[in-house]
């Protein structure tokens, strides 16, 4: 079943709160690796232009960590302040490397998630992992740098496991793109802060991960700072985080484990009508729902589309402890259903 997630997780959409096309909001906690380059403006405007609409809030304060935001009153303000569909908390350079430990860590983040679930019940909350700097480009500098995001990485996923949530695998993007592609991601050598390609690596890995979603072929003009951007890069950018978020298993990045995740895919019969296979992880309860507002729990129900023009959207929701993950697709007849 991994195998097959991998392929189809291109074709998912959002929805743990809502399954509707409504507007998200989306919070993000964090420091400088945040808000850099206006990370999480490039995010908002690349979601709403693809039709995901957000409304994002930041709470996000230079040269801070996670044992500064649980103590911060104004965070828990914000936290009170409306009804969260997606909140993003990135951890400290330092406490990403495990200084203090990964235990000690979870305190501040359980914290924070209690507080984040007790306004927001239904609240999808993710770890942001980030990418480390460069501090030289010698061999020996660049196996530092390597082993250095591997023990970020190592922590985040121990710290999903013990916080019960998934990651945003950032850090493993931008790993990708220089490792393999020889692109420069930061302000400088010996500076983490990301540059414009940084920043909007670690957008496009945020938007695949909370949308499920591929980046690929997503246009730069909508985006503040597209004129910052070659667009074959930006297009390198894009297809290595769609590899990284979307063609890795999931449990990779603790998807579907901890929080339920719906996927399904489709087969067409004859021309209009539809099977559909559930590959859904993590619930226990399903429910379709088709463009006239008919429902099923059928685990792969069969249905006639296309009888009120040539698109229709199928939604499928996985519950589990009341709140849902959904995917969403818009089936094109003409391209669908051969």
């Amino acid at each position: 079943m991994k195998r097959i997630l991998m392929a189809s997780a291109l074709l998912l959409a959002p929805g743990w709160a809502s399954g509707q096309q409504t507007t998200q909001n989306v919070l993000f906690v964090g420091n400088s690796l945040t808000y850099f380059y206006g990370m999480p403006t490039t995010f908002s405007q690349m979601a709403n232009a693809a039709g995901d609409k957000v409304a994002v809030t930041q709470h996000t304060i230079g040269n801070t960590g996670f044992v500064d935001h649980y103590v911060n009153p104004q965070l828990y303000a914000t936290i009170r302040s409306k009804t969260w569909d997606y909140v993003i908390l990135q951890p400290g350079s330092y406490e990403s490397y495990g200084q203090p430990s990964v235990s000690t860590v979870y305190g501040y983040f359980s914290k924070m998630r209690d507080s984040i679930l007790h306004y927001s019940p239904c609240a999808q909350i993710y770890l942001y992992e980030i990418s480390n700097g460069l501090n030289g480009t010698t061999p020996e500098r660049i196996n530092e740098y390597r082993n250095i995001q591997a023990t970020f990485l190592r922590n985040l996923q121990s710290l999903a496991d013990r916080g019960k949530v998934p990651l945003v695998p950032a850090g493993e993007v931008s790993r990708n793109l220089f490792l393999t592609h020889n692109l420069m991601l930061w302000e400088g050598i010996g500076d983490i802060h990301p540059n414009p390609y940084g920043a909007y690596a670690i957008a496009c890995a945020m938007y695949s991960t909370i949308f499920k979603k591929p980046v690929s072929g997503m246009p730069l003009e909508p985006l503040r700072w597209a004129s910052d951007l070659d667009p074959q890069t930006a297009a390198l950018i894009q297809r290595v985080s769609d590899s990284v978020v979307l063609k890795t298993p999931p449990d990779t990045w603790r998807h579907g484990t901890h929080t339920p995740y719906a996927l399904f895919y489709i087969q067409s019969v004859d021309g209009n009508t539809m099977r559909f296979q559930n590959y859904s992880l993590n619930y226990d309860r399903l429910e379709w729902v088709f463009a006239d507002g008919t429902t099923t729990d059928t685990e792969n129900p069969e249905r006639t589309l296309f009888t009120a023009g040539d698109k229709e959207r199928v939604t499928l929701r996985a519950y589990k402890d009341g709140c849902y993950n959904s995917f969403s697709r818009t089936i094109d007849k003409n391209t669908d259903a051969v």
